[in-house]
């Protein structure tokens, strides 16, 4: 069975949205609001952490709260899925480092899907494009154990 959440960093404080969701953000007064969302899907162990919207520095607050929740339990596995991202800056990169080396510590498998070119500009830039997991889109599905079939 798939679980799914999401987190939308648009809300001033958490409150339940639907049954299966969840909006939360900290945003600061007369900060300008985030504009991301992220959904976590659950299943056979993984997660994928699907980024829809602007990576930036308030929103990377959200982002860190995130990765910290999903790196506190134990999971196979985890997908951080960019290809919905419009925009990310050094701040976004940081929280995807963060998470590469929470998931090497922990023996956890990453894989993140691949943004747009855009995105992947700012990762190569970085010199990061060889140092991360980054698989095409696609190539893992949503939600699903990315090692079945394999």
């Amino acid at each position: 069975m798939e679980a799914f959440e999401s987190f939308v960093a648009v809300a001033i404080s958490e409150q339940g949205t639907s049954e299966g969701e969840k909006a939360a953000s900290r945003p600061s007064v007369g900060d300008p609001l985030p504009q991301l969302e992220v959904q976590d899907v659950v299943a056979g162990g993984w997660h994928t952490l699907r980024l829809v919207g602007e990576v930036d520095l308030a929103a990377s607050i959200l982002l860190d709260e995130v990765i910290e929740r999903v790196c506190a339990i134990a999971v196979d596995g985890i997908v951080l899925d960019l290809s919905e991202v419009s925009f990310i800056d050094s701040t976004g990169v940081r929280a995807v480092l963060v998470l590469h080396e929470r998931c090497k510590e922990q023996g956890t498998e990453l894989r993140i899907s691949s943004g747009s070119k855009v995105v992947q500009r700012v990762f190569e830039i970085a010199g990061l494009l060889d140092r991360l997991p980054f698989v095409p889109v696609g190539s893992t599905d949503q939600g699903s154990d990315p090692n079945a079939g394999t």
